[in-house]
């Protein structure tokens, strides 16, 4: 069984209603409720009230705003008849090769937070840039902050909304505000899911930064490379008195107070020792 899901980027598109959030909260837990392989849940909305919290009546109300937006979920209802009772039956299809998406952790859907901040956290992420919980604004504010109106627009709410959800964010430890944006800081994003060990050191590093509260780098192959080369051994599987060559512990004695902008390439020099040879000048050589 999988344990993460995989939500399109387009939930951005959602403009329907006005409890956007809360609808896209359902509609995440509706795709964590379909099959995998074939995308269709037939999930009740009895059940989906059960498991969410939300009164059946909100459930029932959201149901049709969802019905039309079948870019996101195609919904059929089927009607049945049993001890003379009829009784609906909503058929949920989704695509399982969407184009921009990103992953949830499935521990998301159970953490303590309201929700309208799940739901706006997940159009949050919809808008990061592919490959970061990173959300970045073209234009910035006077003091040099995020642009609150542009991401407004991008998620089709209004900016008192916004700039509400946004504070609630930051004072639940969801989010940490850098230049022009803000990062994502809660876990249940990972960047890749793949349990590789670049995969590890880049996340390790990428945590890191957040946790300071720098951007993250951007992957670079080519630097991650160097990278694994010195920390191609799993910490967990490095002896007791080894652990000092984990990538973890060479952070915090090597990188203890970071600049503010990084690139792995910056996690090279300090890491590993290597430094970016220096070209040596061309001299012309004229033969008489």
């Amino acid at each position: 069984m999988k344990n993460y899901t995989i939500i399109t980027k387009e939930i951005n598109t959602y403009n329907t209603g006005n409890n956007i959030c809360t609808d896209i909260y359902i509609y995440a837990y509706i795709k964590l409720c379909s099959n995998f392989k074939t995308g269709i849940s037939n999930i009740s909305e009895n059940k989906l009230s059960k498991l969410t919290g939300i009164p059946i009546d909100t459930i029932k109300n959201i149901i049709p705003r969802l019905k039309d937006n079948p870019k996101l979920v195609k919904i059929t209802t089927a009607i049945s008849k049993k001890n003379n009772e009829f009784i609906k039956n909503n058929i949920y299809t989704f695509n399982t090769d969407p184009d921009n998406y990103f992953f949830v952790d499935n521990r998301f859907y159970h953490l303590e937070l309201p929700i309208k901040v799940k739901g706006f956290l997940l159009l949050l992420k919809s808008i990061c840039y592919n490959g970061t919980n990173q959300i970045t604004t073209v234009r910035s504010s006077r003091n040099g902050k995020a642009n609150i109106t542009e991401i407004a627009d991008k998620l089709n709410l209004d900016r008192k909304t916004v700039t509400a959800l946004l504070n609630e964010c930051i004072s639940l430890g969801q989010i940490k505000e850098v230049e022009k944006g803000y990062i994502i800081t809660n876990d249940c994003f990972p960047l890749n899911i793949a349990d590789t060990e670049k995969n590890y050191i880049y996340n390790t590093i990428c945590t890191y930064c957040t946790n300071k509260s720098i951007v993250p780098p951007k992957r670079d192959e080519k630097q991650l490379n160097k990278l694994w080369m010195k920390y191609n051994i799993p910490e967990n599987e490095l002896p007791k008195d080894q652990k000092y060559m984990g990538i973890s512990y060479q952070l915090n004695e090597r990188c203890k107070t970071l600049p503010d902008k990084v690139t792995l390439n910056y996690f090279v020099k300090a890491l590993c020792n290597i430094k970016e040879t220096e070209s040596l000048p061309i001299t012309e050589t004229i033969i008489i």
